[in-house]
């Protein structure tokens, strides 16, 4: 009996949830954005008609960003020049001569190119005064830029011309006088931005908004280990509460593309931040923090010390064996213990955390490879 029941209840039930869910996903569907919530107190406002753009504004904002070059057919040649110079010093730039394949709709891929960049450099000249898709990729920007404050749009002076009606008034960068002046000009204004914007966007965020937007740029974005060097790079312009918020959600989402930044910042003048970054570097287990590591179980805090050595022990490399071993003669108590259970975890004994008897068991186990060798 209750076998013949069963198909017929959850049929029902299935067309219930179906009648509930369907008008919630069309009420859904036709709004412009959206409000996910990830925490008790943090709400993100997701742009469903424009996700492309959401997530190049993140990545362009990244500390890597990308400028689309605008130029006529006549100024080809700077325009490859300006390209060259720019991506040489870290400035990414998208290039209609390189990224438009034959049957592509122009109008369409221009659009999405310069949605997907974080700044537009017009090359003005009378030639591209006198171009009818140069001025349209202008409008388009101006508009993109009136909508969604993006992207930012910078007059590049190359010869005596008009300059065109959008961009009168704007501060623009003159190349006539000194063209490599110029580039840095351009590049410097840039990455100060970038980072800027960013590090202000993210400043009230907590842990979990941090580690949505971490996870958002790894997966849409080879050059989100950007993300992670402007989010924990130059940290003596982060509040302490931002900072460790960061490092939280690095801890969480393990990508290997933040070694390098929490590297660096393991020389943070702050020994929470310093503390942190150990953590953090332990959790995602690479090999290439294990000397970084081994260096700070000098540092002066002893939270420090304690951090590193439990983080030693999280990679389990046998290259901090032996300095493990050493500070279990550390003055601070909580210091001698976990370097004790780091060298349990990467040895397998357990020896308590006597010194001497570390050292003469390392003493002999480095007898033995060395026999065998």
């Amino acid at each position: 009996m209750l076998e013949n029941i069963m198909p017929v209840m959850v049929s029902v039930l299935a067309g219930v949830a179906l009648s509930w869910v369907l008008p919630v996903l069309r009420k859904l569907l036709q709004k412009k954005t959206t409000k996910l919530r990830l925490g008790p107190e943090t709400e993100v406002t997701v742009d469903l008609s424009d996700i492309k753009g959401s997530v190049a504004k993140l990545t362009s904002l990244s500390g890597h960003p990308r400028a689309f070059i605008a130029f006529s057919h006549e100024d080809e040649g700077f325009a490859q020049y300006l390209t060259r110079e720019l991506e040489d010093r870290g400035v990414r730039c998208w290039l209609s001569s390189r990224e438009m394949r034959v049957g592509d709709s122009i109008a369409q891929t221009l659009e999405e190119g310069i949605r997907g960049s974080g700044y537009f450099l017009v090359i003005i000249s009378q030639a591209f005064n006198e171009s009818r898709w140069a001025m349209k990729e202008l409008d388009l920007a101006v508009e993109s830029q009136r909508r969604h404050s993006w992207p930012r749009v910078i007059p590049v002076v190359v010869e005596d011309a008009d300059v065109p009606p959008p961009l009168r008034g704007k501060l623009y960068v003159d190349f006539r006088a000194n063209p490599n002046e110029a580039v840095n000009r351009i590049v410097d204004s840039i990455r100060e931005e970038a980072s800027t914007a960013l590090r202000h966007s993210l400043k009230d965020s907590d842990a979990n908004y941090l580690k949505y937007v971490l996870q958002a740029s790894e997966a849409s974005a080879p050059e989100a280990h950007s993300v992670v060097s402007t989010l924990v790079g130059g940290s003596a312009h982060h509040d302490i509460g931002f900072l460790n918020a960061a490092l939280k959600a690095l801890g969480e989402i393990k990508s290997e593309r933040a070694v390098e930044p929490l590297i660096r910042i393991l020389k943070d003048e702050d020994s929470s931040v310093r503390r942190g970054a150990a953590k953090v570097l332990g959790e995602i287990k690479s090999e290439s923090a294990v000397e970084p590591l081994i260096r700070i179980l000098k540092d002066e805090d002893s939270s420090v010390r304690c951090g590193a050595a439990k983080a030693l022990g999280e990679i389990k490399s046998e290259r901090a064996v032996e300095p493990l071993i050493r500070i279990l003669k550390d003055e601070d108590s909580s210091v001698r213990c976990g370097a004790a259970k780091a060298l349990e975890e990467i040895t397998k004994k357990h020896l308590r955390g006597d010194y001497e008897i570390w050292q003469e068991w390392w003493q002999q186990s480095k007898g033995i490879h060395g026999k065998r060798r």
